[in-house]
């Protein structure tokens, strides 16, 4: 009697791991199509200086972080993606 309670606990323990090993591959997934939606989407000219290129990347990571949060843009749906605002300049 005692062997079934720890079976089942073993078994509840082997699904949770084979569950979170599985959502975490599902989230590399997620952040590299993410990533590359993100470079489809943001681009900058061929030839910038080195603070545009920064508000460029900075762009991307955050269109990757509001991707992962709510999950990939539907173009079918919307007929767009949703390009992130560029980041305001600070007032010198």
């Amino acid at each position: 009697m005692v062997a079934r309670p720890k079976l089942a606990f073993v078994v509840l323990v082997a699904a949770l791991v084979t569950s979170a090993g599985a959502r975490a591959a599902d989230l590399a997934e997620q952040r590299l199509a993410c990533q590359e939606e993100a470079r489809r989407s943001i681009k900058g000219s061929s030839r910038i200086d080195p603070d545009l290129y920064k508000r460029v990347v900075d762009r991307r990571q955050l269109f990757v972080q509001d991707c992962m949060a709510l999950g990939p843009p539907d173009v079918e749906q919307t007929g767009s993606v949703g390009v992130p605002l560029p980041p305001k300049r600070p007032i010198a």
